[in-house]
C-alpha cells in the first residue's frame, strides 16, 4: 500500500536506564479474547526510505484486546516495528480508566537487543529536537466504556509529539517507531452476504486505477428483488460482497461505507467516490453512493469507486474508475501468455531470479477465476523440480507472489532458459497457453530491455517473499515503473 511520508529530524538519543523488565509476552494472555479491535491513532512513527518518517490519522488497522478481569492487553501497540508480536499488560480501574506501565518489553531487534515500549517526551531546542523515554510519566492512560479504550492525554508545549507511545531501547533512546493519540475499538460488524441460492452472472470487469493502470478482472453480479450483489470488485478481499439498490430504472446504487472484512490487518470498506486530484498528486473524496447504469453490452459506473482502509477518510485505499462490465461469452477459457520480466543469474549470491506475471485473462481478454489458473514453470527446456502444477496467486519453496499476477522463481543453479505456461482447469479440462521462454546470453543476463521510464515504486521482500519495511542484507527489490514495465533484481543492502 501506498503511505505518503512527511520526513521528520528527530534522532533518539542515550539518557535514561531502565530497571530490569519481565519477559516479552508473546503468547496470547489468558481472558476474552478480541480479535478484531478497530484500531486509529492520530500519527504513526516509522522508519520510511532510510529515515525517520510519519504519517497522521493512521485509521482502521487491526489489532487485539484481551480482557481478564480487571487485566486488560494490547497487542501490538508499536505495530509498524518488522515481525513485532507481543502484548503489552494494563489494569482497569474502579473509575474506567485503563493504565499501563511502561516501559514494558515488546520486540527484540537483530542484534538480540530488547526494546520497549514507553511513553516517549521530546527534549532539546526547535530544530533539534529529540524524544527519549518519560520517567516521571510513564503510564499510558486510557477511557474504557467496555467497548472501546481512548488515550488519555495532557496537552503540553509541543502537541505533536503529546502522548507519544515509543519503541526505546534499554537506554531510554526513541528507536524511531511509535503511535500517539490512539484508539481502540471491539468491532462487532460482519460483511454483508446475500441469502443461499442467489444466481449471480459472471462479468469481466475492467477500470483504471489511481495511477491510471488499467486492470482486468472477474466479477459476478446478482439481484434478489430489489437487492443487488457485487463479488470480486476488491482485489483485496476478491470474495466479499458488495450490496445494493436496484432502481425503478434498472440501475443499482450501492451506498457507501460498506464493511467488506479485513485485509493485511486493515479492515477494508467500500465507497462511491469522485476524482479531486490536483497537480500534486491523486486524491479521492468520497461520495454517497456508487451507481451502476445498463448498456447495450453490460453495466457502466457513473463515478469512481473507492476501496478504503477504514472509515475516517479517504485513505491508503485504491481507486476504481472508468468501471465497465461485459459479459463473460461461452468460449474455450485458453488462458492469455504469461509475460517474462527480467530473469537474472548472480554467480556471485549462486543463485538467480526470475520474474514472470501470469495474467488472469483468456486470449479473448475475459476474466478468468483465478483459482482455476495455474502454471508450470521449465528450467532449460524440462519441467522445473517441485509441483508440476503452480496455483496463481500462492507462495512455495521457490516461489513468491507479488501480486497484480507477479511471481518471483528463485533457481540455485545456472540456466540456458526458463520458461513458463499458464494452466486453466475448468470442467474437467485443462487449457493451455503457449510456453514462453527467457533464453539468458551474456553469462546469465537475458536481452529484455530495462525500461528508461520513471520508478513510481520500490519494495523490498526477503528470499521467503516477506515484504520489508527495513530492507538489510541480501533482498530482492522489485522496481515498477511508469509504463508498467517490473524489474526485480537481487540487490545487498547495507
Amino acid at each position: 500500500m501506498k503511505k505518503t511520508l512527511l520526513l521528520s529530524v528527530l534522532a533518539g538519543f542515550a539518557s535514561v536506564a531502565y530497571a530490569a523488565e519481565p519477559a516479552i509476552i508473546t503468547s496470547t494472555p489468558a481472558g476474552t479474547l478480541y480479535s478484531e479491535v478497530y484500531g486509529t491513532s492520530a500519527s504513526t512513527y516509522l522508519i520510511a526510505q532510510g529515515g525517520l518518517g510519519s504519517f497522521s490519522d493512521n485509521d482502521g488497522y487491526r489489532t487485539k484486546i484481551v480482557i481478564d478481569g480487571k487485566d486488560i492487553y494490547i497487542h501490538n501497540i508499536i505495530r509498524e516495528y518488522a515481525g513485532i508480536d507481543s502484548w503489552v499488560k494494563g489494569t482497569i480501574g474502579d473509575d474506567g480508566i485503563a493504565e499501563f506501565v511502561f516501559p514494558q518489553p515488546v520486540a527484540k531487534n537483530a542484534k538480540g537487543e530488547t526494546l520497549y515500549a514507553a511513553m516517549m517526551k521530546p527534549v532539546g531546542t526547535t530544530g533539534n529536537i529529540s524524544l527519549v523515554a518519560d520517567t516521571e510519566n510513564p503510564r499510558l492512560r486510557m477511557s474504557w466504556d467496555g467497548t472501546k479504550l481512548t488515550q488519555l492525554i495532557t496537552p503540553t508545549a509541543t502537541p505533536r509529539f503529546d502522548g507519544m507511545i515509543g519503541l526505546a531501547n534499554e537506554n531510554g533512546a526513541f528507536q524511531s517507531y511509535g503511535e500517539r493519540d490512539v484508539t481502540y475499538t471491539i468491532w462487532k460488524e460482519t460483511p454483508s452476504v446475500p441469502a443461499e441460492g442467489l444466481t449471480a452472472t459472471p462479468y469481466t470487469a475492467t477500470y483504471n486505477n489511481e495511477w491510471n493502470e488499467s486492470f482486468t478482472t472477474r466479477v459476478e453480479l446478482g439481484t434478489d428483488g430489489e437487492t443487488a450483489w457485487l463479488k470480486g470488485l476488491s482485489s483485496y478481499l476478491p470474495e466479499a460482497w458488495v450490496k445494493g439498490k436496484v432502481n425503478t430504472d434498472g440501475s443499482i446504487t450501492f451506498a457507501s461505507e460498506q464493511y467488506l472484512g479485513i485485509y493485511n490487518d486493515y479492515f477494508i470498506f467500500f465507497y462511491g467516490a469522485e476524482d479531486k486530484s490536483t497537480p500534486a498528486g491523486k486524491v479521492y473524496g468520497w461520495l454517497d453512493n456508487a451507481t451502476l447504469t445498463k448498456t447495450d453490452n453490460g453495466w457502466q459506473a457513473g463515478s469512481e469507486m473507492m476501496m478504503n482502509l477504514g472509515k475516517d477518510h479517504p485513505w491508503f485505499g485504491y481507486g476504481i474508475a472508468n468501471l465497465k462490465l461485459t459479459p463473460i461469452a461461452s468460449l474455450d477459457p485458453v488462458p492469455a501468455a504469461p509475460e517474462w520480466g527480467e530473469p537474472e543469474w548472480d554467480e556471485n549470491d549462486g543463485m538467480g531470479v526470475g520474474d514472470f506475471m501470469i495474467p488472469s485473462v483468456d486470449i479473448n481478454g475475459q476474466a478468468l477465476e483465478t483459482d482455476k489458473l495455474y502454471y508450470k514453470l521449465f528450467f532449460n527446456g524440462e519441467l522445473a523440480p517441485g509441483d508440476e502444477l503452480r496455483q496463481f496467486g500462492k507462495d512455495y519453496d521457490d516461489i513468491m507472489y507479488i501480486g497484480d499476477g507477479w511471481h518471483f522463481a528463485l533457481f540455485l543453479e545456472p540456466l540456458n532458459s526458463i520458461g513458463v505456461q499458464s494452466v486453466y482447469k475448468d470442467g474437467g479440462k485443462e487449457y493451455t497457453s503457449e510456453i514462453i521462454t527467457y533464453t539468458f546470453e551474456n553469462g546469465g543476463v537475458g536481452n529484455i530491455t530495462v525500461s528508461n521510464a520513471e520508478a513510481v515504486s520500490t519494495e523490498y521482500y526477503n528470499l521467503t517473499g516477506a515484504r520489508l519495511n527495513e530492507p538489510e542484507g541480501l533482498c530482492i527489490r522489485r522496481t515498477t515503473y511508469a509504463d508498467g514495465k517490473v524489474k526485480a533484481e537481487k540487490v545487498i543492502v547495507r
